[in-house]
């Protein structure tokens, strides 16, 4: 924070402060020294510097000003990496102290497409893309992607066979078959 001060040559300077909340927390400082190393948060901020004499009383100077951030966007599913079915659920959030304007998508390189809810999104077997995408009402981009596989998620089988044989006097075996078989 850089402020100036004038004291008018008054022996009596009693103290100086700074806030960056608005007075509710008050934080000493050497009068007539920059403040360095505070941070502001996102959104709307007020930061004052205040000057304690014995001679003129107390001044107070504030200014007003509002930190902007992308929206923070995270692609809930798929997973990044994660192997989905052929058809599969999509869905995404997008946060920002500001304000979501519009969210927005991309599969494969794809037009943008406008998204409001979970959808659900069919695609051929293989490696594939989504790009998710939201703006604030300043106009700020935030974005996630993520890579996934989709295959045939078709019944699996699985199961045990056994066969077993009885030797008859000197011919051929001659067995009886079974099999079980579990769809998953």
């Amino acid at each position: 924070m850089n402020y100036t001060y004038n004291d008018k040559g008054c022996p009596g300077t009693v103290a100086c402060e700074y806030s960056t909340d608005n007075g509710v927390t008050n934080n000493s400082m050497t009068c007539g020294d920059n403040v360095t190393g505070i941070t502001s948060e996102e959104g709307s901020n007020i930061w004052w510097a205040s000057i304690f004499t014995s001679c003129f009383g107390n001044a107070t100077d504030s200014v007003s000003f509002t930190v902007d951030l992308p929206p923070t966007v995270s692609i809930i599913t798929p997973s990044q990496g994660e192997t989905v079915s052929l058809t599969f659920p999509f869905n995404f959030s997008a946060l920002d102290v500001v304000g979501i304007d519009t969210r927005w998508y991309s599969f494969d390189g794809g037009a943008n497409t406008t998204f409001t809810n979970q959808i659900d999104i069919s695609a051929s077997a293989g490696s594939h893309n989504l790009w998710a995408y939201a703006n604030d009402s300043g106009g700020l981009i935030g974005s996630d992607y993520h890579t996934f596989t989709t295959q045939d998620g078709g019944a699996t089988v699985a199961g045990t066979c056994k066969k077993t044989y009885r030797i008859n006097e000197g011919h051929y075996p001659f067995g009886k078959f079974g099999c079980a078989i579990e769809f998953i």
